[in-house]
Formats: C-alpha cells, sequence, structure tokens
C-alpha cells in the first residue's frame, strides 16, 4: 500500500514511507508573444529532523546531509546576491545550478 500524495504532505502516513525523502523541482514557462514570465516551485525535502521522524540509520544521515550541503549552498547564493558580490557561487551543487536562471536577470 502506498501513501497518496496529500496523505504525504500531510504527514498522515506511517513511518516506513518517511524513507521517501525526495526534493522535487516544477518549471512552467509561459511563452505568449506580449506577456512572459517563469514560475519555480521547489520542494526542499529533508528540513525535518531525522531522529525525531524516526530515521537514525546511516543511510538516512548520508541523505540528510547530503540536503543540507544543496540548502547551505542556496544560502550562500542568496547571501552573495544580496551583498552584490561579484561572484556568485551557483556551481556549489546540484540546486544552484538549476536554480541560477531564475536568480539572474533575462
Amino acid at each position: 500500500m502506498q501513501p497518496t500524495f496529500l496523505e504525504m504532505r500531510l504527514g498522515k502516513f506511517p513511518k516506513r514511507f518517511r524513507k521517501w525523502r525526495r526534493e522535487g523541482m516544477l518549471r512552467i514557462i509561459l511563452d505568449v508573444p506580449t506577456v512572459g514570465g517563469r514560475l519555480m516551485l521547489v520542494d526542499m525535502a529533508g528540513s525535518e529532523n531525522i531522529e525525531q521522524a524516526g530515521e537514525i540509520g546511516f543511510e538516512a544521515k548520508m541523505q540528510t546531509a547530503k540536503i543540507n550541503q544543496g540548502n547551505i549552498a542556496l544560502k550562500r547564493v542568496v547571501e552573495s546576491i544580496a551583498n552584490g558580490d561579484s561572484h556568485v557561487p551557483f556551481r556549489d551543487s546540484k540546486l544552484t545550478m538549476l536554480l541560477q536562471d531564475s536568480f539572474e536577470d533575462d
């Protein structure tokens, strides 16, 4: 039995399904002659405490460390842009490389 997406989002699923901690990203690009836009939705998985979630194994800790590295890299990018730095470290993680065009002017 697999939980539905809504059940997963609301946290109403057994602990055995909590290993499905993944990041997700959806990009919608509107390309209309007079109007254009871009919407990026990013689900930042792994922000919960793994001990509280009942996951204390080595694999869960390694996955959380990898997710945290992406979050820290994103924080560095935002800080660099806010400070007006000449170099923005987009290449520090896959997450920031994927989001790079969202931070840059067209």
